[in-house]
């Protein structure tokens, strides 16, 4: 059954808020903190369902419209966003400018989530006919830094924290091969140099969100730039891999 994008918009909305309010809630999930934070003080399962309420509502948006597009979950993102702003911000008693950084850091997980369910709306379709080389790219971005805030909240430690270590550095490189796989396994033309473009992609996107704390690092920037390289070739990687997945797929 298919409906009006105003309907299936409306639909991701109140999917997701549910969703959100049941992780506030039942698992005490602090949905107003800085993205790599959200953990702190709640459940496992409370973190995991924050995730998926936004990445649901997207895919509802998505899938359940007539025409299937991906500008759709990202209005549910913004509607969403939007209707905590309205709830969240009056009654913080947050600074202004630590406000400001909660609500942009938290804002661009919130849009690249529910963005990434709206692709994975898309490409469940009958009728996908895969991406463009820039969708791909966009796609295999979204994707792989979505994986990057997942297992950093599973986890408890970020591909940009201030000490790198063993578990730090999985989660970064799992992360970029995942975006990078999807960048060539969604487009029509099967490039590696895609995964380039999601790699770097990926990593300016960390960059600016945790930039401020790659400033008062204790560690020398220069440890972090080299990881930052590996994390890089990773997402070259995971586009070899997508290439090589989809040649056999096509010879089966």
């Amino acid at each position: 059954m298919k409906f009006h994008p105003v309907v299936s918009i409306i639909m991701g909305v109140i999917v997701s808020f549910v969703l959100y309010l049941i992780a506030l809630s039942v698992f005490g999930v602090n949905g107003w903190t800085d993205p790599f934070q959200v953990i702190q003080g709640a459940s496992w399962l409370g973190t995991f369902l924050l995730i998926i309420s936004y990445a649901l509502g997207g895919l509802i948006s998505t899938y359940f419209a007539e025409n299937k597009k991906i500008q759709y979950a990202l209005y549910e993102g913004i509607f969403i966003l939007l209707i905590f702003s309205i709830l969240s911000v009056p009654n913080s008693s947050l600074d202004a400018t630590t406000l400001l950084s909660s609500l942009f850091g938290y804002g661009i997980l919130l849009i690249l989530l529910t963005v990434m369910g709206g692709l994975i709306g898309q490409m469940i379709n009958e009728k996908f006919n895969e991406f463009s080389p820039l969708l791909a790219v966009i796609a295999g971005s979204i994707t792989g830094y979505s994986f990057v805030v997942l297992l950093t909240l599973l986890t408890g430690q970020a591909p940009d924290s201030h000490s790198v270590g063993v578990v730090n550095i999985v989660v970064g490189v799992i992360s970029f091969i995942v975006g990078g796989f999807l960048s060539v396994f969604l487009a029509k033309e099967k490039k590696i140099q895609n995964g380039l473009y999601t790699g770097l992609t990926i990593l300016a996107i960390i960059l600016v969100i945790g930039l401020v704390q790659m400033l008062t690092n204790h560690l020398p920037v220069y440890i972090h730039l080299i990881t930052f390289v590996g994390y890089v070739i990773s997402a070259i990687i995971g586009a070899y891999l997508g290439k090589i997945v989809k040649y056999e797929k096509r010879n089966v």
